[in-house]
C-alpha cells in the first residue's frame, strides 16, 4: 500500500499532513487534499498534542482499513469470520511495512544512499543502527537553527544535521564523536556510535563491490547528511509567499505563482526527495542542477548540453557562474571540514 511508504517518508522528513482521512486519501492509500500540508517544526507553533498528532498520523489510514473490513461483512460480501481474519491480517501487514519505511527513511537521513539501505533493510546492522537512532529521535523537539549563507542560500537547519556531520566526521577524520551535547544517557550514545560504525562499514563494503571507492562513498554520505538536514525557507514560507502575489499588484500573477511554484518543487526534491539510482542530487534550481556520480567522483552539470566535472572544474566554474558558486557554498563548511580540497 502506497500510504505505507508515503506516511513513513514523511514522518521521517517531517512533513505533516494535518488532515489524514478516509476521504483523503486515494484507492492506493496516497495523500489527497494537500492543502494544509506543511513541514513540522517549531516554527508552526506546536505543542505536545501537536506532536502526538505527528507521531500518530497514520492511524487514520487503519481506520479505514477497518471500517472496509466492516462493510464488506455488513453486506454479506465476505463472512463476519473472514471480515475478522482480513482485518488481523491487513493492519498486521500495514504496521510491519509501515515501521520498515520509517526505519528506512530516518536511517537514509543520516546520509546513507537509499539504494544501499534498500539491500541492507534486513540486517542486524541495519536494524541496530536504526533501533539506536529512534531512541534519540523519540526526545525530538523539532527546534530548527536559521541559516543564511555566503552564496545567498537561506533556510533552517535541524538539529539532527549536527549529529550527523559528527558521526560522519567522526570516520573520515578518524577521531571519536563527540556527543555529549545531545544531553543523554552515556550509554545510549555509546550504542549509537558502536551501531553507526558497524553499518557504515557494511554500507561501505556494498558500495565497493560497486567500484565505489571510500572516498567518494564518504561524498554521498557528505551530500545528502547536509542537504537532507536543510529546508529552504520557501518550504517554510510558502503560504506567506502565495498571499504575498495575491494582494500584491502584480500585473502577471500567474507568472510569479509559477515561479513560486517552480522554486518550491526544487527546494522540495534537493531537501526532502531521496536519490533514484545511483545518482546523488548535489544542486537542484530552475536555472542548474548538479548530480553527484559516486562510481566516477564526476559531477554532471546540466544545462542546455551536461557536462561531467570533475570538483576542481566546478569550483573554477564558481568563480565566474553565481548558481555554481551558490551550490558550492551550500556545503562549504561540512566539505572543507572532511579535509577535501577547499570550495
Amino acid at each position: 500500500m502506497l500510504h505505507d511508504l508515503q506516511s513513513a517518508a514523511a514522518k521521517a522528513k517531517h512533513i505533516i499532513h494535518y488532515n489524514v482521512s478516509a476521504s483523503n486519501l486515494s484507492l492506493d492509500g496516497a495523500w489527497l487534499d494537500l492543502s494544509g500540508t506543511r513541514l513540522f517544526t517549531e516554527l508552526i507553533g506546536i505543542d505536545k498534542v501537536d506532536i502526538d498528532r505527528f507521531n500518530t498520523e497514520h492511524f487514520p489510514a487503519v481506520h479505514s482499513l477497518q471500517s472496509l473490513c466492516y462493510y464488506l461483512s455488513k453486506y454479506s460480501v465476505i463472512s463476519v469470520k473472514d471480515s475478522n481474519h482480513l482485518l488481523e491480517e491487513t493492519t498486521k501487514h500495514f504496521a510491519k511495512i509501515h515501521d520498515e519505511q520509517l526505519s528506512l527513511y530516518q536511517v537514509a537521513q543520516a546520509g546513507f544512499p537509499l539504494w544501499i539501505l534498500q539491500v541492507l533493510i534486513g540486517s542486524t546492522e541495519f536494524a541496530k543502527f536504526s533501533s539506536n537512532l529512534r531512541k534519540l529521535l523519540a526526545l525530538n523537539d523539532f527546534t530548527v537553527n536559521s541559516i543564511t549563507l555566503e552564496g545567498g542560500w537561506n533556510g533552517y537547519e535541524r538539529w539532527t544535521a549536527r549529529l550527523f556531520r559528527e558521526l560522519l566526521s567522526s570516520r573520515t577524520n578518524a577521531a571519536t564523536a563527540d556527543l555529549s551535547w545531545l544531553n543523554t544517557d552515556a550509554t545510549v550514545i555509546n550504542q549509537l556510535l558502536s551501531s553507526y560504525n558497524l553499518l557504515f562499514n557494511l554500507a561501505s563494503k556494498i558500495a565497493s563491490d560497486q567500484h565505489i571507492n571510500l572516498k567518494n562513498f564518504y561524498r554521498c554520505m557528505l551530500i545528502n547528511t547536509t542537504r537532507l538536514n536543510r529546508n529552504h525557507s520557501v518550504l517554510h514560507d510558502l503560504k506567506v509567499k502565495i498571499e504575498r502575489i495575491r494582494i500584491g499588484t502584480s500585473p502577471d500573477k500567474m507568472v510569479a505563482y509559477q515561479a513560486l511554484a517552480d522554486e518550491a518543487v526544487f527546494a522540495a526534491r534537493l531537501n526532502l526527495g531521496n536519490e533514484q539510482g545511483r545518482y546523488v542530487p548535489f544542486w537542484l534550481s530552475d536555472t542548474l542542477s548538479i548530480w553527484f556520480d559516486p562510481a566516477s567522483g564526476m559531477f554532471t552539470l546540466q544545462e542546455a548540453d551536461s557536462r561531467s566535472l570533475s570538483i576542481e572544474t566546478l569550483i573554477e566554474l564558481s568563480e565566474h557562474l553565481a548558481d555554481v558558486n551558490t551550490a558550492l557554498s551550500f556545503y562549504r563548511n561540512d566539505w572543507n571540514n572532511m579535509n577535501e580540497k577547499r570550495i
